[in-house]
């Protein structure tokens, strides 16, 4: 029979763990920071940001918005990463789009758990925790970074704050591809 672990082991075996997703958590941004920008257009930098998003966060599925020429235009296509499959254009769903025009207007993170009761979305998009993230360029808005995952396992705090580093990064790095390319 095993002995009971103390509290203080519980706490370390914890710890531990925390330390685990934090160092992979952390490669996320090592690894944007180690692309090669100069050698990539805008649309090859968002294909691996995405992956890298895609697999650091334990997104379900990753997805970033880029502006139209005109201001007026309607959201439609992302480009979106999910599970076995390389980033392709699709249409958003109703949370997605809300969610992208919540950044537009605000040029701020949006949470869907905060704002789900303003959603007329279907249940089965509900289903689901969304970040929309900004992406800055030189102050000016990009585009917008969408995570996922199920609502039974929402991003935290940490994931949060990580994940704006992450799109503040981003948006320097795809400041140098516009200077490059």
């Amino acid at each position: 029979m095993k002995p009971p672990l103390l509290p203080l082991t519980d706490a370390v075996i914890d710890l531990s763990t925390t330390f685990d997703e934090l160092l992979f958590s952390l490669s996320a941004l090592q690894r944007l920071a180690e692309l090669p920008v100069h050698r990539f257009d805008r649309q090859q930098l968002l294909h691996q940001a995405l992956l890298i998003a895609f697999d650091s966060f334990q997104a379900q599925r990753a997805a970033y918005y880029t502006l139209p020429g005109q201001p007026q235009a309607r959201i439609g296509t992302v480009l979106v990463m999910q599970q076995g499959t390389i980033p392709a254009q699709e249409p958003c769903d109703c949370m997605e789009e809300y969610c992208i025009q919540q950044v537009l207007e605000t040029q701020k993170m949006q949470n869907s758990l905060a704002c789900a009761s303003t959603m007329d979305c279907p249940q089965q998009d509900l289903s689901r925790h969304l970040l929309g993230i900004p992406l800055l360029c030189q102050d000016t808005l990009g585009g917008v970074l969408l995570l996922s995952r199920p609502a039974a396992v929402p991003f935290n705090d940490w994931d949060q704050r990580l994940i704006r580093l992450f799109c503040l990064l981003l948006g320097q790095q795809y400041g140098l591809c516009q200077q490059s390319g």
